[in-house]
């Protein structure tokens, strides 16, 4: 069985592109990456979430997820600890 790691698209000064090229380049059989992003996401065929906020720089991190809980990091996380991604 594949392991499905939720990916946040947006999480990295290259996002989505570089979070998105590193997503392809791991999937495989036994791993399934799961992107987590707008509906604009070019995912190349991958699972695609698809999140309307997104956490900025200048985000105070407690007021981040919960007043964007529908931002990509934080449905990303919560979809590890809901158990629909293992990581």
């Amino acid at each position: 069985m594949a392991v499905r790691v939720a990916v946040d698209a947006l999480g990295g000064v290259r996002a989505p592109g570089e979070i998105v090229a590193g997503a392809l380049d791991v999937a495989s059989p036994e791993i399934q990456p799961v992107l987590f992003g707008p509906a604009d996401l070019d995912t190349h065929g991958l699972e695609h979430v698809v999140t309307i906020d997104a956490v900025e720089m200048d985000d105070k991190p407690a007021e981040a997820v919960r007043g964007k809980p529908d931002s990509s990091l934080v449905r990303s996380a919560r979809a590890v600890g809901d158990g629909v991604a293992d990581a």
